[in-house]
């Protein structure tokens, strides 16, 4: 998330990145409705907060992120324990188990995020990034 939402700021254009920044964090850590987001952040509908959200893309370039770094830590520290002949045998077998863990955190997220009743979500991926957005509030924009 560290590198992911701010470089998703920087494609946004001012207000929008307030507006962002502000509907991440009252969809995914107050369990806010995207209607109510809408009136809240000064869009005149649901599909705008989705427009402007873009969910789906968003958690897709959080995973490729997370997998990118996951990869290269778990072999950064396997590296110490095996030797590259070994590492590289079990290179494959470490990307399908990575894959597979990230996969559900984001399936997780997908569809807690699409059953949301204004509460707010508990899913793994909404922990993390609430926990981001409440450690940088002041240092995002």
């Amino acid at each position: 998330m560290a590198s992911v939402v701010p470089q998703w700021l920087n494609k946004q254009k001012e207000p929008k990145k307030q507006q962002f920044i502000t509907a991440l964090e009252l969809f995914h850590c107050q369990g806010v409705s995207m209607t109510e987001i809408a009136s809240r952040i000064g869009l005149q509908a649901q599909f705008q907060v989705t427009r402007l959200m873009q969910l789906k893309n968003f958690r897709s370039d959080i995973r490729q992120q997370m997998l990118r770094d996951l990869r290269q830590q778990i072999l950064e520290m396997a590296a110490i324990y095996t030797d590259s002949e070994q590492l590289l045998k079990q290179e494959q077998q470490i990307e399908v188990a990575l894959e597979e863990q990230v996969a559900s955190v984001i399936e997780e997220a997908e569809t807690e995020a699409s059953q949301a009743k204004n509460q707010p979500l508990k899913s793994i991926f909404a922990q993390s990034l609430c926990r981001y957005l409440h450690q940088k509030e002041n240092t995002l924009l």
